[in-house]
């Protein structure tokens, strides 16, 4: 499986600004956007402790940033 391309990335942050994700590395922190195949390139900052593989968050896209900021219990 490939990551996302950067073009992938820079489209899909111009078409959302809200989109929820699976964290699927807990070290570094990787998320697979809802939807898609493969996870994203980009490490996203967050402002939630504890994630763990599995974890279902809640992904704030603006200016090519990635912030995770909540997860579903």
């Amino acid at each position: 499986m490939s990551r996302l391309s950067v073009h992938a990335l820079v489209r899909q942050m111009l078409a959302a600004q809200w989109r929820w994700a699976t964290v699927t590395g807990a070290g570094p922190l990787v998320i697979r956007f809802d939807g898609e195949d493969d996870p994203v390139e980009a490490t996203p900052d967050t402002l939630v402790s504890g994630l763990q593989v599995g974890d279902r968050v809640r992904v704030e896209i603006t200016n090519r940033r990635l912030v995770i900021h909540g997860k579903a219990y």
